[in-house]
């Protein structure tokens, strides 16, 4: 029986097929003229990827290269955008609230991701 993920989710399957096959044609011309290590995401299963962050467009440009779906930690100011909450919810992106003291949310969804097997990145 296979597994569903959140991944796997109509919406959101269809939110990465646009961001790489439109957006990503895009961010390749402008942004991502190279791509190395794509090799060493695992095609399959649990993993997190940790990045560092040198603009609002990271999240952007990875995705669209990368031959996963993959779902960052996100501060609650993206969730609270007008602009890019819409983005954030169509791409699955894990919300963390940075003002809250308990961080036990956050741990409980990255744990749900990790046990469906979900591509995790942390900038």
């Amino acid at each position: 029986m296979a597994r569903i993920t959140d991944s796997d989710h109509f919406f959101i399957a269809g939110s990465y097929w646009f961001l790489r096959r439109i957006i990503g044609v895009f961010v390749r011309l402008i942004w991502v003229r190279k791509v190395t290590g794509i090799k060493h995401i695992p095609q399959r299963g649990a993993a997190i990827i940790a990045f560092n962050h040198q603009s609002f467009f990271d999240f952007i440009c990875f995705a669209s290269v990368s031959p996963r779906n993959i779902h960052f930690l996100a501060a609650e100011k993206f969730f609270e955008s007008s602009t890019l909450s819409p983005l954030m919810l169509m791409t699955g992106q894990i919300r963390v609230d940075r003002e809250t003291h308990s961080k036990s949310s956050v741990h409980d969804s990255v744990a749900k991701h990790v046990k469906k097997g979900t591509l995790i990145g942390i900038f």
